[in-house]
């Protein structure tokens, strides 16, 4: 009788396992994980930041860079300048105040290219707060927002 009990056990996981549902796995980036091995991204020392070049290449129209951006200029005058409020921030203002040309990285979508370079380059990782300050030799944000 003990016999027939062990066997009933031991079909009950394998009984429990086909009923189970399919595993999902999500992919994200970690420390813990080991990205491919990738040459090392050249980075050079700029006034008070690192810099580095990214190159993300579509492979479809549909595919998207993947990150959310502001106009970085008008970040560094609101932190700089707190007296002007929002409303003074028009283009025409910030077009004549001076002030960093870049784009300020708000947000990086997951699945993106900016999250697949992210997830390939970890030494080189991009993520919000970063300011972009050339895109295809354009460097002023009308530009960089164009391309």
């Amino acid at each position: 009788a003990e016999m027939d009990e062990a066997k009933e056990e031991a079909k009950e996981p394998a009984e429990a396992k086909e009923q189970a549902p399919p595993d999902v796995f999500v992919r994200r980036p970690s420390e813990d994980v080991q990205a491919p091995l990738q040459p090392p991204t050249p980075k050079t020392e700029g006034p008070g930041c690192m810099m580095w070049t990214v190159t993300l290449r579509r492979t479809g129209l549909s595919q998207g860079f993947g990150l959310a951006h502001s106009n970085g200029k008008a970040e560094f005058i609101r932190q700089r300048l707190p007296q002007y409020g929002e409303e003074t921030l028009s283009k025409e203002f910030l077009a004549s105040t001076p002030g960093p040309e870049s784009l300020m990285i708000r947000r990086i979508r997951e699945g993106s290219l900016m999250h697949e370079w992210n997830h390939t380059y970890p030494e080189a990782r991009v993520r919000p707060g970063d300011f972009i300050v050339q895109v295809n030799d354009k460097g002023t944000i009308e530009e960089m927002q164009n391309e």
